[in-house]
C-alpha cells in the first residue's frame, strides 16, 4: 500500500495505462508495491538501463554506416 495520496494516484494511473516502468525520485514510497506489474526506478536507473545502451548502439551503427560510405 502507498501512504502518500499523490503517489498512489500516479501509481494507479500508471497501472491503468499499463506502463512498463514507473520513474520516481521517491522510490522508498513504493517499497510495498508489487513489482510484478511494472518496474519502479529512479531516473538514474532508467537512464542506465535504457538510454545508455541505446546511445551505445546508435554510436556503433553510426560508425558502421559512416564506414560504408567511405
Amino acid at each position: 500500500s502507498i501512504n502518500d495520496l499523490e503517489d498512489s494516484f500516479q501509481y494507479q494511473c500508471a497501472l491503468t495505462a499499463q506502463c512498463d516502468v514507473f520513474i520516481t525520485i521517491n522510490i522508498r514510497d513504493f517499497r510495498d508495491v508489487d513489482f510484478a506489474y511494472m518496474n519502479i526506478m529512479t531516473p538514474q536507473e532508467f537512464v542506465d538501463k535504457y538510454l545508455e545502451p541505446a546511445k551505445k548502439l546508435f554510436e556503433f551503427l553510426q560508425k558502421v554506416f559512416l564506414g560504408l560510405m567511405h
